[in-house]
């Protein structure tokens, strides 16, 4: 067994140390590896590490980026391990290079002047969803526009975990982004796909930024739930098998449709992972819609987004105010295969989904394409 599978092994059965010091021993063997990179990100995310394995990790990637600076990568774990510590300040500094060191990769007419440029104010537009729905590639394709300057990285999950876990504060969200150039119009966002569904992300996003234009890609519900199932899988947390969960989830969507119980953040809490019960979209989108007006979200099909990405993208430039602008590939980022599902269980999946579904048509007014079985 190599050192990397050994490092997963002990993740899945929660040795954390072990876990850590292989995970870093792998990382600066090779710091281009943006797996293993992500490993240590979701260590540092998901669970609560000590001080002494967060002090390692922040050595680690601190020595790595003085001999490597343009990995944007790393810059992100070496900001959150920061923040873990609550070193905010420092964490701040850290992000901010990051998005100077974008910027002049990607913009060096304005990368070269860069620290003379506006402090960013707000996120003008934040992809809030959904997770397995396509996110990277829109983030991805908006990036390429000459109005739309790029963060350093795509989740902040500001109003979500960290929210929770650092109270870290505007400027330390603020610092995600990119400076603008002064007198010119220029967007930046990000894309943090679990805001859709985290409690209460809705209410401090609105309490913060009222007037930021929100996006939402919406898949197909059966699609979507497998996917994020087998995500999980590849990952090493989801040690049941994919008929296990379908057997709890849709006897629970029965129930929900039927009105015998009710969706709520507490059940969601109680059922976590929710691979199912988190493409019950129109539950979530009720929430965002209660504060947020509707002229303020661009909701999008998935399917539109890989079938017809040129038209898609048109409609997207037009929600948030720029010209339209051609990409020479649409590229399907973050893509990941799985098994097929038999035409019984995809069916038995479409008959559970099919009343939410119907319901978050008429919601919207508009048609997703989900509703005939396809």
């Amino acid at each position: 067994m190599d050192l990397l599978a050994l490092a997963d092994q002990f993740n899945r059965e929660g040795n954390l140390s072990e876990a850590v010091d292989l995970y870093l021993q792998c990382f600066e063997a090779t710091p281009d590896n943006t797996e293993i990179n992500d490993r240590l990100w979701n260590l540092i995310q998901n669970y609560t590490l000590d001080e002494f394995l967060l002090e390692k990790i922040i050595k680690v990637y601190q020595n790595i980026l003085q001999e490597q600076e343009d990995l944007l990568f790393c810059y992100t774990v070496l900001g959150d391990a920061l923040t873990k510590q609550n070193q905010i300040h420092e964490a701040v500094k850290v992000y901010k290079k990051a998005n100077y060191i974008n910027c002049l990769n990607l913009k060096p007419e304005y990368g070269h002047n860069y620290w003379a440029l506006e402090e960013p104010q707000k996120s003008d537009f934040i992809i809030i969803g959904a997770q397995k729905c396509g996110t990277t590639s829109l983030y991805h394709y908006l990036n390429q526009h000459p109005q739309i300057l790029q963060t350093f990285q795509k989740e902040t999950r500001f109003f979500s975990w960290n929210w929770v876990e650092s109270q870290a504060g505007k400027d330390w969200y603020l610092s995600h982004f990119p400076r603008l150039p002064r007198g010119e119009i220029f967007l930046t966002g990000e894309a943090s796909p679990d805001y859709f569904y985290f409690p209460d992300s809705e209410k401090r996003l609105f309490s913060m930024f009222p007037d930021t234009k929100l996006i939402l890609l919406l898949r197909n519900p059966i699609d979507r739930s497998i996917s994020d199932y087998y995500h999980s899988k590849r990952y090493g947390a989801e040690p049941r098998s994919l008929e296990e969960v379908l057997k709890i989830q849709t006897t629970l969507l029965y129930k929900i449709a039927n009105n015998e119980i009710v969706l709520s953040d507490q059940l969601l809490d109680e059922m976590q992972p929710n691979y199912f019960l988190n493409s019950v979209y129109i539950y979530f989108i009720e929430k965002w819609l209660s504060l947020f007006p509707r002229n303020q979200l661009l909701v999008l099909a998935t399917e539109d987004l890989e079938l017809e990405p040129k038209e898609t993208m048109k409609g997207v430039y037009s929600f948030l105010g720029v010209c339209h602008h051609d990409i020479e590939e649409y590229f399907k980022h973050n893509s990941n295969s799985y098994p097929p599902i038999s035409s019984s269980f995809r069916q038995t999946l479409y008959e559970h989904f099919q009343p939410f579904n119907k319901m978050l048509e008429e919601y919207l007014g508009c048609n997703l394409g989900w509703l005939n079985g396809e």
